[in-house]
């Protein structure tokens, strides 16, 4: 054997002290939430849905949930469903807040909701959008 393979084992074992296994994996590792509070709401929370199609931050700060029962607002503290008939019991899959600070949502019907400055209107197939359903709101 000679000394230069001796010197290619030495090598390796160098390199396997230095850097283990673990440290060469390809997964990333998840940073640490030691410096967040993370909190689980569910229907005894008041959240009254659980299956969340879209969700959505507005310029207000509140956080829009779409579920397969209609549009919810939560405040940080509580939800809110909303109660209009264009929203309330409809899928909502998809939400989009505009530079003008419009809230759009995507429901099943399919029609476009608009909501601005607590005013409902809704936009229907007859109106301009193609009829099926709509998955996304860019």
């Amino acid at each position: 054997m000679s000394i230069f393979s001796r010197g290619k084992r030495w090598c390796l074992i160098l390199l396997c002290a230095v850097f283990p296994a673990s440290s060469l994996s390809a997964a990333p590792s998840l940073p640490s939430t030691s410096g967040y509070d993370v909190d689980v709401w569910r229907g005894r929370d008041g959240m009254p849905q659980h299956t969340m199609r879209a969700i959505l931050q507005s310029q207000d700060g509140y956080l829009w949930l779409g579920s397969q029962e209609g549009l919810m607002r939560f405040d940080g503290f509580l939800f809110t469903a909303i109660e209009h008939p264009s929203v309330k019991g409809r899928m909502i899959w998809a939400m989009h807040e505009d530079g003008d600070g419009r809230l759009w949502a995507a429901t099943d019907e399919p029609a476009l909701v608009c909501l601005r400055n607590g005013v409902f209107k809704t936009v229907v197939p007859s109106e301009g959008i193609n009829p099926g359903q709509i998955l996304s709101i860019i």
